[in-house]
């Protein structure tokens, strides 16, 4: 399963994990747990070079998801892009992947150049 082929509405965020343990080796690892259509998944980012949490708490309820997205006019995505070209690295792959949680109001951008999404 892609991404771009899940409804996010309505699916629930239940965790985000951030590994840097392997940093010698590897860069960031980092991961969302949902639940979609009632089956857990792990959604995996590969090559992350950002991440943007503006997120707001004190609701006690599932944290819905009010969308997902790819947007790919996502400003600090340009400039990400442009700032490491200026260094010589081609990151025009890269991805601003986009959560709104309905729950919280919270904002969620992952700029990584792709994803998996594996079943647990």
């Amino acid at each position: 399963m892609k991404f771009e082929d899940v409804d996010w509405h309505d699916q629930v965020l239940m965790k985000i994990e951030i590994d840097q343990s392997n940093s010698s080796k590897e860069d960031v690892s980092l991961k969302f747990i949902v639940l979609i259509h009632h089956r857990k998944f792990q959604l995996q980012f590969v090559d992350v070079y950002n991440l943007d949490l503006r997120m707001n708490f004190g609701i006690v309820a599932e944290e819905t998801i009010n969308y997902g997205i790819i947007n790919t006019e996502d400003n600090r995505l340009l400039e990400i892009i442009g700032r490491w070209a200026r260094l010589g690295v081609d990151l025009y792959a890269l991805k601003c992947f986009e959560f709104n949680t309905a729950s919280t109001n919270s904002t969620l951008k992952v700029y990584a150049k792709s994803c998996k999404l594996l079943p647990i």
